[in-house]
């Protein structure tokens, strides 16, 4: 112990003065903390041992201004009493300028009286490794560079959308329509499957102006607005538009397709009054045949069409692994990952109610972990009968094709034949009950001409006609 201490201490030594990024990081009371940091770390921070010091990290996916909890090692490194010199991947987010990239990590623990690990040295190695594309699949089983890819993720977006992560093509034309929606100040109409999290989408672009500028934002209901609840709102609108402060005006109409018709004609009037100014921002069900034509054309400048689970399953475990990573954000209990085998469950899931079903089975399950690890048995009973609902489900059954089946069987029957003569068609013939110029009629069809004699390439086509 006494040995692993001075091996430690004449490491931070010489690495105060290596241009490689090193730093000391410790666990207490469930948080983790930086004891020191070498002048490369610092100036790649851009604080003081100070800052640095007085932060407690959390184990989430950070953005460019939280380059200090990129720095958090996975919590599970600290449970276990492994001597073993550990390494990871971390996402390099010094600052925002710049493109963020993968980096190795090499974590030496430091054990204290207790002869369990709660310090580590950690050491950034030279090489950067490339930002590429990850595959979800080999995600399950590298846990760690999961995480770094969720990082990676959130550095490259200014939205703080849990379901706004992935590599599908589904997720990257909703990360580009949202972008694109954020840069203008157009309407946007968003629909989308029950639990896609429309709403959560339509707020995230209301709180993002391209100007930078606060905004004011007036929600309505479709499924309770009336005409009267609708006029008190547009008046307020355009009372602010008129009063041409520099708040931008947004007003978020949530399930307009529940709009009853005489509520519908009341909004569209005010919509096209030449002095309404403000943002309308909207949410609606896949199904936009409720919604009066002209009111679709006046709200959908831009839409966006969320997708069900289903159709971006490849995205599931950036996703699942982003939840788990927001309860870090605001709890004292830090979790680091899924089992292999809790994660595998929760891609074999099809999800039914969407991301919001997700989002709630996972925070159940980081509420029951008893570690930092959360395990198949962590889930709620609900999440296990559905996936036993769905492995029982009887698979249709499959269709006979008759006649192939039994040409199967007598091409089988022919060959067994043959085998049982030693290629003697006249001796195959009789054990089968049936004439010689029929089994080499059989023969032809089951393509099996291979085995018929040079005498029987020479017999005339009559051969082959059966007897009546």
């Amino acid at each position: 112990m006494a040995k692993s201490r001075k091996y430690v201490s004449s490491l931070v030594r010489a690495l105060e003065q290596s241009d490689a990024l090193a730093y000391l990081i410790q666990l207490g009371d469930g948080c983790q903390s930086i004891l020191w940091a070498n002048e490369g770390c610092l100036a790649w921070l851009g604080c003081s041992i100070e800052i640095a010091s007085a932060a407690s990290l959390k184990y989430t996916a950070g953005s460019p201004t939280e380059a200090l909890h990129g720095l958090a090692l996975p919590p599970d490194w600290f449970e276990t009493q492994s001597k073993e010199i550990r390494s990871g991947t971390i996402s390099k987010l010094d600052h925002p300028s710049r493109q963020p990239a993968l980096a190795s990590i090499t974590a030496i623990p430091f054990f204290q009286a207790d002869s369990k690990a709660q310090t580590y040295l950690v050491i950034f190695d030279e090489s950067e490794l490339e930002s590429q594309q990850h595959d979800s699949a080999h995600t399950i089983h590298d846990p760690n560079r999961l995480h770094a890819a969720l990082a990676l993720n959130n550095s490259v977006s200014r939205f703080s959308l849990e379901n706004l992560v992935g590599k599908s093509s589904a997720a990257r034309n909703l990360i580009r329509k949202v972008e694109a929606a954020s840069e203008s100040r157009c309407n946007v109409l968003i629909s989308g499957p029950p639990g896609s999290g429309r709403e959560h989408v339509a707020r995230s672009i209301a709180n993002t102006s391209a100007a930078g500028d606060a905004s004011n934002v007036i929600s309505i209901h479709g499924s309770i607005a009336d005409p009267v609840m609708i006029q008190e709102a547009m008046k307020s609108l355009l009372r602010s538009s008129e009063s041409q402060s520099q708040t931008d005006e947004v007003l978020l109409l949530l399930d307009v397709d529940l709009l009853k018709p005489v509520a519908q004609n009341e909004m569209l009037g005010f919509l096209e009054l030449p002095n309404f100014t403000a943002r309308v921002l909207s949410t609606a069900s896949e199904n936009l045949e409720p919604i009066n034509t002209d009111l679709v054309h006046a709200i959908s400048t831009l839409q966006i069409e969320l997708v069900s689970l289903a159709q971006r399953k490849e995205d599931l475990p950036l996703l699942a692994q982003q939840i788990l990573e927001s309860h870090n954000r605001n709890q004292t209990k830090q979790l680091s990952r899924f089992s292999e085998q809790a994660m595998e469950a929760i891609c074999e899931c099809d999800w039914p109610n969407n991301f919001d079903q997700l989002s709630a089975t996972i925070q159940a399950a980081t509420e029951s972990a008893s570690g930092s690890i959360i395990e198949l048995s962590d889930f709620p009973d609900a999440f296990h009968q559905r996936i036993n609902a769905q492995q029982s489900v009887k698979k249709p059954d499959e269709s006979i094709d008759l006649d192939a089946y039994l040409l199967d069987i007598e091409k089988r029957l022919v060959e067994r034949a043959l085998d049982r003569s030693k290629g003697n068609k006249t001796a195959a013939a009789s054990l089968l009950g049936i004439s010689r110029a029929k089994l080499l009629r059989r023969l032809q069809q089951f393509n099996l001409t291979d085995a018929a004699s040079d005498d029987d390439q020479l017999l005339d086509e009559s051969v082959f006609e059966e007897a009546p």
